[in-house]
């Protein structure tokens, strides 16, 4: 791609709304999970700021994407444990990388950030 220009309308939904919503979920997870750890607040704390980030990303670039034919889904993955929310933050770095590897630039960097993300938050955060 030639700097300035951009790409046409996409025939395809936006890879960045499953990011985001599988931020939404982690956020929904860790506040069911408060009483058991603090450390979900730093998951809590990230999570939303990735939910901003990527809300911001999806707006910038609306009329170059398709919506999701329904909105965000509304099944969580609250199991009450620790263990799945971390495996859950590893498949969420997973996500991510694959939007890295399909986009370039802004939507690379960030998705390429969320990754890293998620992973640390899983390994380091709650382990």
């Amino acid at each position: 791609m030639v700097a300035g220009c951009t790409r046409g309308r996409q025939d395809t939904v936006d890879p960045l709304y499953q990011l985001l919503d599988s931020a939404q979920r982690d956020v929904e997870a860790a506040r069911a999970l408060r009483s058991s750890s603090g450390q979900v607040e730093d998951v809590i704390t990230v999570r939303k700021a990735h939910i901003a980030a990527l809300q911001a990303e999806i707006a910038r670039q609306e009329k170059l994407w398709e919506r999701p034919a329904t909105s965000s889904s509304t099944a969580t993955h609250t199991e009450g444990s620790l263990k799945k929310l971390r495996r859950h933050l590893t498949d969420a770095s997973q996500e991510a990388l694959s939007v890295v590897a399909s986009n370039a630039g802004y939507r690379a960097g960030l998705a390429g950030s969320i990754a890293a993300s998620c992973n640390a938050l899983a390994k380091v955060v709650l382990s």
